[in-house]
């Protein structure tokens, strides 16, 4: 009968409803206030001076990423890298040890910097190992998408660290 069918779909819905397992809470941030911190190890088949000096060079970035790029290698100096969609400051160098900025993407809350740390090691002679460090990552941008610090270290992987392997050789 029609209500039978009626209470049928009312009692299912309610047993599907009832035993809905909720997601997982979001993977736990290592800094407060909804800042994440992301860490990067990469192997490179170069020496140091070679990733520094790529990642210090306008012309190489824009090479390798096909976008507009501008590069002070100098502290204090700023930078502007995928057609401006990135922007900072550089806080800190060490010539092929440490690179150090205030970095943020254009699409982040106003005013908005993480703080971005690059180490380079060479455990043998021709291998790079980078350290990356970026943290105050925000979880979310100012559209509310919540995939920030996801995005910004696939970016590192597949739009930065990736291309300079293929474009330069450096691939292990």
């Amino acid at each position: 009968s029609k209500s039978e069918a009626v209470r049928r779909v009312t009692i299912d819905s309610e047993v599907a409803s009832s035993a809905h397992v909720s997601a997982p809470p979001p993977r736990e941030s290592k800094q407060k206030g909804g800042l994440r911190t992301i860490s990067v190890t990469e192997r490179f088949h170069c020496r140091p001076h070679d990733l520094y000096s790529v990642l210090l060079d306008e012309n190489r970035w824009k090479g390798f990423t096909q976008s507009n790029a501008k590069i002070s290698n100098e502290v204090g100096g700023a930078f502007s890298v995928f057609d401006g969609a990135v922007k900072g400051v550089i806080l800190k160098l060490e010539e092929n040890r440490l690179i150090m900025q205030k970095w943020r993407f254009e699409n982040w809350k106003d005013g908005h910097y993480s703080t971005l740390c690059m180490t380079f090691e060479e455990p043998e002679i021709g291998v790079t190992i980078l350290r990356l460090t970026q943290t105050d990552v925000p979880e979310e941008d100012r559209y509310g998408n919540a995939t920030v610090a996801e995005n910004t270290e696939s970016g590192w992987r597949n739009h930065i660290f990736h291309r300079i392997r293929a474009v330069f050789g450096y691939g292990l």
